[in-house]
């Protein structure tokens, strides 16, 4: 007679960090409602991570799994590369807020059937997620299991002989019938024991590292941008104060200017900047890099606010629609030659319309 599986009616689950300035950290999932962001009030506080909102995300219980849900009007969250208000999880599910990267695994329970005499490769092949050591201790009981079947076997279908010369004839024809069911049981048991040796070489093949996908830079990879840029700055001004060039001179107060708007976020002021300093000094390194790295941080800008826009539109929330949208027709300067003035024009005109209930 066979037993059923036992659960718990919430698993545990438990949250590690595999990338940003948390590395490493595991916090376990316990609880109905788990808070996560910078502030001192959550259940899990990460504050080393400047892009992470105070209050940032929720994990709660819905009685018949765990979600997460976005709290941040300011900030997204990505669930499996995939940007999302509210979703489902899952083992294995990664989670990206900031610079931070965080993944489900499961601690158990793990489904184990109590009658693994029956029907041992069922109950192996239902638990494919049973770690090494499970596998070899379910390979022991089915051994053991088996050669106990087998001795009993052979305990009940030995005829009785009081004398060896005397036997019957229908006791010989049972020591006959013996062999092919001693033969069968060896054969299922070699079966079992090569389908638990090819489970084990499977599991133990099987790749568990998660794969490396830079999606946000890092807080020392920004310090140390800032800290070049400092001292590129300050080689700058002493080549101002030993150069009496009233055309390089101009030429080095745009490229400090730039600097300063590049370290402060206004890429197309600091673009210009760089293209006034090339205009008078076509070699300058350094004007041409960092020409070149305006130009990629504000297109980053512009599709970032053109994403955070399509989340709102997709939420309804016309308000912060318009917003992000008018965020970058500014950015463009409503340029209607940009490659992307057409398509940034047309969802702002959607959520001015959605705002005044006309749409």
């Amino acid at each position: 007679m066979s037993a059923a599986p036992a659960i718990k009616s919430r698993p545990k689950f438990r949250l590690k960090i595999i990338s940003g300035p948390h590395q490493n950290e595991v916090h376990a999932l316990d609880q109905d409602l788990i808070k996560i962001g910078r502030g001192d009030d959550n259940t899990i506080q990460l504050p080393r991570d400047a892009r992470i909102s105070r209050h940032h995300i929720e994990i709660f219980w819905t009685g018949f799994g765990f979600k997460v849900k976005n709290l941040s009007q300011k900030n997204f969250v990505m669930v499996n590369e995939k940007v999302v208000h509210e979703e489902s999880l899952n083992p294995g599910t990664k989670i990206q807020l900031g610079e931070t990267l965080i993944e489900v695994f499961e601690e158990g329970p793990i489904l184990v059937s109590t009658n693994i005499e029956q029907n041992p490769s069922q109950s192996i092949q239902k638990n494919q997620s049973l770690s090494i050591a499970q596998v070899r201790a379910a390979a022991a009981a089915v051994s053991v299991s088996i050669g106990t079947s087998s001795t009993m076997q052979s305990v009940q279908t030995k005829p009785m002989e009081p004398f060896a010369y005397s036997a019957p004839r229908k006791q010989k024809e049972k020591q006959q019938n013996y062999k092919p069911i001693q033969s069968n049981s060896r054969s299922t048991f070699y079966l079992i024991v090569a389908a638990v040796v090819g489970l084990v070489i499977w599991l133990a093949s099987q790749d568990t590292k998660p794969k490396e996908k830079l999606t946000f830079r890092s807080s020392q990879q920004v310090e140390y941008d800032r800290l070049q840029v400092e001292a590129e700055k300050l080689k700058l001004e002493e080549r101002l104060s030993s150069q009496n060039n009233q055309l390089v001179r101009q030429s080095q107060e745009n490229l400090v200017k730039g600097f300063r708007d590049f370290q402060q976020g206004n890429y197309i002021r600091a673009k210009e900047n760089f293209a006034s300093v090339l205009i008078k000094d076509p070699e300058n390194d350094l004007a041409k890099r960092y020409y070149h790295l305006s130009g990629i941080k504000f297109d980053e800008l512009l599709q970032f606010n053109i994403l955070q826009g399509l989340r709102y539109r997709e939420k309804k929330n016309y308000r912060l629609c318009r917003s992000s949208f008018q965020s970058a027709l500014v950015m463009i300067q409503n340029n209607n030659r940009h490659p992307k003035y057409r398509e940034i024009k047309d969802y702002f005109d959607e959520c001015n319309l959605g705002l005044e209930g006309r749409f």
